[in-house]
């Protein structure tokens, strides 16, 4: 395959390093156990990657930007493989990318057995491509394909869950701060929060000097407990300051009067508010006693993660998709009929500009 240029991409199978060139493995992947396979209770030869790769193809059909090559069972092939089938490969370029698609037809009345495998030869380097050294290979996730598996965690258990390979990805409230980046990895910035406080619709509290001798609630393993003992100490305040396991338990806690006020990143306390259709119960309230920078939470060492994670959120932002997922969710009406009503801060949407590649 060349480009414009009239430079070839694809390897040339030069002996002195490899013979082959872009082959498509059928109707196994690899090796077999004493190189046989077997098929109804008989044994056939089968070398390492299948046959297909030394088989003669012949074209199917083509079009300006697209050619089908077919590969059909005859006798040599049912001496290793005793189904009747034809395995179409169909190489079609759409701008500057090449996709390669497979597809087998099962002529027989029988089930039959199929392994499919690629192996693309490039030339390295790539033409006008810089050095050898500024190539990487990426792989691409078919999302239709993804299987995901969620898993509920707590403030106090998230970070555990995932150091122990229990969850890969923590997609919640989490404060990426350089203590914690010691332990885990996060993605760029996802949302902007802080610690504000819950009170009672008809409590005059009105700001965290106004806690003074109270009690005041937060969740276990947050961000908000560390931002409580510093405001306290700031202050002088002689808060008292109790622990919940979750933000439910803690949301109950004030609901039952057992604390004066509960604290958390505002965005919680509006969900909540919004969730238990309590805008006539309770309020936010207080300037922010704390900056939380939120990321999706990954275990540190894993570079293919992190890039994974980068690669998706910049095509996010490029596409310009993260803004209207943002006002989906924060401003307009939710599924459930709630509003929070957030508009997007302005350091949040200057974080979406910076991740996003396409200029404009």
């Amino acid at each position: 395959m060349t480009d414009a240029a009239g430079a070839e991409w694809f390897w040339d199978g030069d002996p002195v390093f490899w013979s082959g060139r872009a082959p498509i493995l059928f109707p196994t992947v690899g090796a077999l156990n004493r190189g046989v396979a077997r098929f109804g209770g008989r044994e056939y030869p089968m070398a390492q990657h299948g046959f297909a790769r030394h088989g003669i193809f012949t074209l199917a059909h083509h079009t300006e930007a697209s050619a089908t090559f077919r590969l059909e069972d005859d006798s040599t092939s049912r001496i290793h493989y005793p189904f009747a089938f034809n395995l179409d490969v169909t190489h079609q370029l759409d701008g500057a990318t090449l996709a390669t698609i497979v597809s087998v037809t099962n002529h027989d009345s029988v089930a039959m057995p199929t392994g499919v495998g690629f192996h693309p030869a490039l030339r390295w380097p790539l033409p006008s491509a810089g050095k050898r050294d500024d190539h990487i290979i990426r792989f691409e996730v078919d999302e239709a394909e993804l299987k995901i598996e969620y898993t509920k965690v707590t403030p106090e258990t998230r970070i555990p869950a995932l150091l122990q390979n229990r969850i890969d990805l923590e997609c919640g409230s989490t404060t990426a701060n350089a203590e914690r980046s010691k332990r885990v990895a996060f993605s760029p910035l996802m949302f902007v929060a802080g610690t504000k406080l819950m009170v009672a619709k008809a409590s005059p509290i009105q700001s965290i000097t106004d806690m003074r001798g109270k009690t005041v609630v937060v969740t276990k393993g947050t961000t908000n407990e560390q931002a409580l003992h510093a405001a306290d100490a700031k202050f002088g305040l002689g808060l008292k300051i109790v622990t919940a396991d979750d933000h439910e338990q803690s949301y109950q806690m004030l609901s039952e009067q057992k604390v004066d006020a509960f604290a958390t990143d505002d965005v919680l306390l509006y969900g909540l508010i919004a969730r238990h259709k309590a805008q006539d119960k309770f309020r936010v309230t207080g300037d922010y006693l704390s900056y939380d920078p939120y990321g999706i939470m990954f275990r540190k060492g894993e570079p293919q993660m992190a890039q994974v994670v980068e690669r998706a959120f910049r095509k996010l932002a490029t596409n310009h998709d993260l803004l209207p997922l943002y006002n989906k969710w924060f401003v307009a009406r939710l599924p459930t009929g709630e509003r929070l009503g957030i508009p997007i801060s302005p350091q949040l949407e200057e974080a979406f500009k910076v991740l996003d590649d396409s200029g404009g």
